[in-house]
């Protein structure tokens, strides 16, 4: 049992570690998937014929994911551009999966265009439109921008010469703490890593990029600061129009994700003073539970509705339950929040009927861990069928 104990402990720490900052994950993948997806023709770019950069991230490497992404169909969209449509094909991505990237930490619609032209200054913030509400037409596609909001007088990111970029195009996307993040899947195509970062004193900063996502990794890199941590989460935006670009966009039906995860989970007695009995898959001592979640980030509260069936055979009686429970959460981070609660229900011996019936109860606290789309629950509870037990509980988003 105590090696049992240890080993969930491990696993629980080794969950929290591995999904410490899932958000810059996702733009990290986000900027390689894109870079597998496209080439960039230098030709077009410069208006003559040029030598193209090499091109580092190839479909290949990722061509079980785009055959899963591209359903019916026995192919994948790429393209031969410029920065344009690495910038363009990132944005349509977020806006086709966004309810995983709020998920994992953008905030409501917060994800843009962004663009320089001649002035390394002023970042043009702005959305892929129809032409009846486009502001400009940039590289042939409508676009829209959002008044003096768009136009942000940020410095852009530093080329390898220590010069800024000019006549360029990338992506910005707000956590939901209020803090601007960018990533440049052109650079990361041509360079062979991830070029990303963030927001801060007026300039573009380039973060660290994980090693994993990288086909070169120069020593220079290893000195580039780690992602800002995490703050409080913004309240949910209360405006219905597109005033400011920091705090909605009308392109999006929705802000914050809807919907919750459902999970299945196993109870085990746990029995300190006897170790002949205190095994933890005593299926003659456990139970099993049915539960719906609802969705939580930094600074949330959340509910856990949960039916649980508990039965102990261990003795010569026979003893069934059915527990309907209730748990309060709080999400201390994105990726750790526990909570606690109780459950109420009704108990019987050897058979069902009423005078075999009785009171059953137990309370009970714990951990959640969402993983993107999956979330792992794990609880320690004390009630009157099982005495002292755990719960170890898989969720899926919904």
């Amino acid at each position: 049992m105590k090696k049992l104990l240890i080993s969930s402990i491990m696993l629980l720490f080794l969950l929290v570690a591995t999904n410490a900052d899932s958000f810059t994950d996702i733009l990290q993948d986000l900027a390689i998937q894109t870079a597998c997806i496209g080439q960039y023709s230098a030709t077009q770019a410069g208006g003559g014929w040029y030598d193209d950069p090499q091109d580092y991230y190839t479909p290949a490497m990722m061509a079980e994911r785009f055959k899963n992404m591209s359903g019916n169909m026995t192919r994948t969209t790429t393209f031969y551009g410029v920065c344009f449509d690495y910038a363009e094909f990132a944005y349509w991505d977020i806006k086709d999966y966004q309810t995983l990237y709020n998920n994992e930490g953008m905030r409501e619609s917060q994800f843009f265009l962004a663009g320089v032209d001649s002035n390394s200054n002023v970042i043009t913030l702005s959305s892929p439109s129809n032409r009846n509400e486009a502001t400009r037409i940039q590289n042939g596609v409508p676009v829209k921008t959002y008044g003096s909001a768009s136009f942000r007088d940020v410095k852009t990111h530093k080329m390898l010469n220590g010069e800024r970029a000019l006549h360029h195009a990338w992506l910005w996307i707000m956590r939901n703490d209020g803090i601007w993040f960018w990533i440049d899947p052109t650079w990361t195509d041509n360079l062979g890593y991830v070029v990303y970062g963030y927001v801060a004193n007026g300039e573009e900063i380039q973060l660290r990029p994980d090693e994993k996502y990288c086909i070169n990794y120069p020593d220079y890199l290893k000195n580039l600061p780690a992602p800002p941590k995490w703050g409080k989460k913004l309240a949910p935006s209360t405006s219905t129009t597109t005033s400011s670009v920091s705090t909605s966009n009308s392109s999006s039906s929705s802000s914050n994700p809807i919907g919750g995860y459902f999970s299945f989970g196993y109870t085990g007695s746990i029995n300190l003073e006897n170790e002949t009995e205190s095994s933890f898959f005593n299926f003659n001592k456990c139970g099993f539970e049915f539960s719906t979640e609802t969705v939580a980030d930094q600074g949330d509260i959340f509910a856990i509705f949960s039916y649980d069936y508990l039965i102990d055979y261990s003795e010569e009686k026979t003893v069934d339950s059915w527990l309907v429970g209730f748990d309060w959460g709080y999400g201390l981070l994105s990726f750790f929040q526990p909570y606690l609660g109780g459950s109420l229900g009704m108990k019987w011996t050897d058979s069902f009927s009423w005078k075999n019936i009785g009171f059953a109860w137990k309370v009970n606290g714990g951990i959640r861990i969402p993983l993107s789309s999956f979330t792992v629950r794990t609880d320690i509870s004390y009630g009157t069928i099982l005495g002292l037990a755990g719960t170890v509980a898989v969720g899926m988003y919904f």
